[in-house]
Parts: C-alpha cells; sequence; structure tokens
C-alpha cells in the first residue's frame, strides 16, 4: 500500500467521526424535544468529538492545501516569489502548530497527572488532549515539509 493510499485510508478516520458527531447531536435534539429524556452525557461526548474531529483533520487539511486563501495579489507576484511567501506561510503555520501541540501536551500531562475528567460522565481529559497535541505535531511536519517544497520550487 502507498503513503498516498495510506493516507488517504486515514483520512476516512475524521469522516467517520463527524457522521457520528451528526448522529449524536441529531439523537440528542430529538431526545431532548421531542421525548423530554437528553442523551446523558451527550455535552462531554460532542465536546470531544468535536476537539477530535477537528484536530485529525488538520493534517489531511494541510497536506491537500485545502485551507482558505485570499489570492487577490497573486497576479502582481512572480512565480518565484509566490513560491517564496507560501513558504515563509507554511512556516509560519508549522510554528503555530508546533507551540500548539506544545501547549496542548502541557495540558494532557497535567490532565493525566491530576486524573481530570469531563463534568458530566468523568471521561478523562488526558487522552484526547493528547491526541490532538500529537495531530498538531503531525500537522506542523506537514507544513515544514510543504514550505520545504515551495523554496525549491515543487508541488
Amino acid at each position: 500500500m502507498s503513503m498516498k493510499t495510506l493516507f488517504e485510508k486515514l483520512a476516512l478516520i475524521p469522516a467517520l467521526l463527524l457522521l457520528i458527531l451528526g448522529l449524536l447531536t441529531f439523537i440528542d435534539v430529538v431526545g431532548r424535544n421531542v421525548f423530554t429524556a437528553p442523551l446523558r452525557g451527550s455535552f462531554d461526548i460532542i465536546s470531544y468529538l468535536v476537539a477530535v474531529v477537528v484536530f485529525t483533520s488538520a493534517p489531511f487539511i494541510a497536506r491537500a492545501r485545502g485551507h482558505i486563501v485570499v489570492d487577490l495579489l497573486d497576479p502582481l507576484y512572480s512565480p518565484r516569489a509566490r513560491r517564496i511567501r507560501d513558504g515563509l506561510i507554511e512556516v509560519i503555520c508549522g510554528g503555530a502548530m508546533l507551540l500548539l501541540c506544545w501547549w496542548i501536551g502541557i495540558y494532557a500531562w497535567e490532565a493525566y497527572q491530576f486524573d481530570r475528567v469531563s463534568p458530566d460522565i468523568s471521561i478523562p481529559i488526558w487522552p484526547v488532549a493528547g491526541l490532538c497535541s500529537v495531530t498538531s505535531f503531525m500537522t506542523a511536519l506537514i507544513h515544514f515539509g510543504l514550505a520545504i517544497s515551495d523554496f525549491r520550487g515543487k508541488e
């Protein structure tokens, strides 16, 4: 299996989690409004799922260069200047993701040390925070790799 195929298969994980998030929200809203019986712990579960979906999607969005761009001034740049600008933006994004990885990693470690749990159904916080930290690191590596490609003039 090639890396591209593996990467595409891994991209199904956040998509599946997003589907589960939508279903849980639907069940909770219907239960709350129709049966006056909300799904117990739905706030905790949905909060965790949102974080996991956002952070597990980030590497795939970065790799596909799927982030929002404003290209109004692109015609004013030469191709070389565009590559340098894009490379610098990737370095800044990679640095921001490393900083986020560091902060979330510290939070995950503290949550582990002090046994922090979610308020409603006592789900441990550290595994989700740790996953977010790891995927932030992966996203940073992807941004730095894209920066190198931009600086070398490769797509």
